[in-house]
This record gives C-alpha cells, sequence and structure tokens, in this order.
C-alpha cells in the first residue's frame, strides 16, 4: 500500500521545461505527456517507470497529484451557473 502524498512540492520541484518547451519529470528527459497518454490508452505507472531508470514511483504520483490538486483548484467553482434557466433542477424533467 502506497501513501498517496500530501502535496507541497510546486511544479517547479517536479517538472521542468525543455528547450523544445516540452515538460519533463525533472532530473529526465522522459516527458510529462508520456505519463498522461500511457494512462490514457490503458497503461500502468509501471509501463511509465519501465521507459526510465531514472523516474521513481514516488515522483510519478506525486505529479498525479499535483495534477489533481491543479484540477481541483481550477474548476473550484461551478461550471454552470446554476441558476441557468438551461439547468434542470433536480427532480425536474
Amino acid at each position: 500500500y502506497m501513501k498517496m502524498a500530501t502535496f507541497k512540492d510546486s511544479r517547479e520541484d517536479l517538472v521542468w521545461r525543455l528547450s523544445s518547451g516540452s515538460l519533463a519529470f525533472k532530473g529526465t528527459r522522459v516527458l510529462v505527456d508520456c505519463l498522461w497518454d500511457t494512462l490514457a490508452e490503458g497503461g500502468t505507472i509501471d509501463d511509465v517507470l519501465s521507459t526510465s531508470d531514472y523516474l521513481t514511483r514516488e515522483h510519478l504520483v506525486r505529479v498525479i497529484e499535483l495534477a489533481k490538486e491543479m484540477f481541483r483548484r481550477d474548476f473550484a467553482e461551478p461550471l454552470v451557473d446554476r441558476d441557468s434557466p438551461h439547468v434542470e433542477a433536480e427532480g425536474d424533467g
């Protein structure tokens, strides 16, 4: 069982921008998009880990946690105005 990190690290602690403009895991040239693409295609963290001797499970989990926190922060406000006439109230319809 792996405890999920309480996120204290900043983006700069975990990723860096390559000269190409792409984001990579800090200390590697492994693109962060490799993680997202692998997971989106049904792969696992272990699949991503197999691409580099320099990545650790903790590093990948911390980046996922950062993405989760950023998503929560960015979408803290409702996406739709509940008072909008286009939104049905619960129990309507």
